[in-house]
């Protein structure tokens, strides 16, 4: 067997491996946690029946969370090479495949990449990353003024230190969030900071593409669209949990999200953790606190909190996830694949 044809079998191998470990990590997450004895009682299938509006307009807000993702990885990788709208959504739910089971959900740049010519997948993944730090800024910037809203429903902070501690905590956040914005708007600090790491000479180099960008088309093209996508998965977790009989007054609702989503962006270690009790702990915490701010006799159910949890990440990464699967079929994963 000659070489090239060794390494497009070596090619199909690979791909065929990242599916299997993506499929079978998404069964066994979902099918293990469904075996689980507090869940067996369920019927999650009613309540999506009974709320079919809401479930369809949460199925619907799918297809515009990755669309916006997939315009704003083509702006960034257009500096590299010029991709097709249809390209680059395939290319984000390639990259939701691979994350499904990486750690840090590195997987997902290379998912991504790979739909790229293999001489720009190096500055292609330090413009995922850059893509990934903005959405990064846009789920802490939400997050922290949901807190500063929220922390008044749950402590005391009208007088004594706990006042000075809250207006301390606002004004640091503020400091910190203008700071980095700043440095996500001004590619040159970035690669300037980069050459002052330890990373090697030739690493270095590769991280001059953010050089290419100016403030302005950063700030339209990269952060409103994390801005846009944000408002979207958060408002499909919203609906989940009125779907799943989680009554909240719609801002107090997305305020909760948004902390969670806060809290999450920390604490996941993986797209996997996303599912089930990582969200839902602390989403739960959240509810439980605003309804006894506001005195409510209402019950909510921790395993309510679980499904609206589970089906957010079902409709959202699960199942991109199986398609981007088939979107790595074309790809190739060596440069001299044939």
């Amino acid at each position: 067997m000659d070489k090239s044809k060794k390494i497009k079998y070596a090619g199909t191998a690979l791909k065929i491996i990242i599916v299997l470990f993506s499929f079978g990590y998404i069964y066994n997450k979902v099918f293990h946690e469904m075996q689980k004895d507090e869940f067996q009682h369920l019927s999650p299938l009613q309540k999506i029946e009974d709320s079919s509006g809401l479930f369809t307009v949460a199925i619907l807000l799918v297809f515009l969370n990755w669309a916006l993702e997939a315009l704003k990885w083509k702006f960034l990788v257009s500096k590299v090479e010029k991709v097709s709208f249809g390209k680059s959504y395939k290319a984000v739910l390639s990259g939701v495949t691979v994350s499904i089971f990486t750690p840090l959900k590195m997987g997902e740049y290379m998912g991504r990449i790979l739909h790229l010519s293999p001489e720009n997948r190096i500055k292609g993944t330090v413009l995922t990353i850059y893509g990934s730090m903005a959405q990064l800024f846009v789920t802490i910037l939400f997050g922290n003024a949901a807190l500063i809203y929220f922390l008044p429903k749950m402590y005391d902070v009208s007088s004594g230190l706990y006042q000075w501690w809250y207006y301390l905590y606002i004004a640091l956040i503020i400091i910190l969030n203008l700071f980095f914005l700043m440095a996500l708007l001004n590619p040159s600090f970035l690669v300037s900071a980069v050459n002052k790491t330890p990373l090697p000479r030739k690493v270095k180099k590769y991280f001059r593409v953010l050089s290419l960008f100016n403030p302005a088309e950063l700030f339209k093209e990269v952060l409103l669209i994390s801005a846009l996508r944000y408002v979207v998965f958060s408002l499909q977790f919203y609906l989940c949990l009125e779907i799943f009989n989680i009554e909240l007054p719609l801002f107090d609702g997305l305020a909760i999200v948004a902390i969670t989503f806060l809290f999450l962006s920390f604490l996941s270690l993986s797209a996997l953790m996303e599912l089930g009790f990582t969200r839902s702990l602390i989403c739960l915490q959240l509810v439980h606190a605003f309804y006894a701010y506001k005195g409510s006799e209402n019950v909510v159910v921790d395993a309510d909190v679980w499904q609206a949890s589970t089906v957010l990440w079902l409709i959202n990464l699960a199942v991109p996830a199986l398609f981007g699967a088939l979107f790595l079929y074309g790809v190739k994963i060596f440069k001299s694949e044939a």
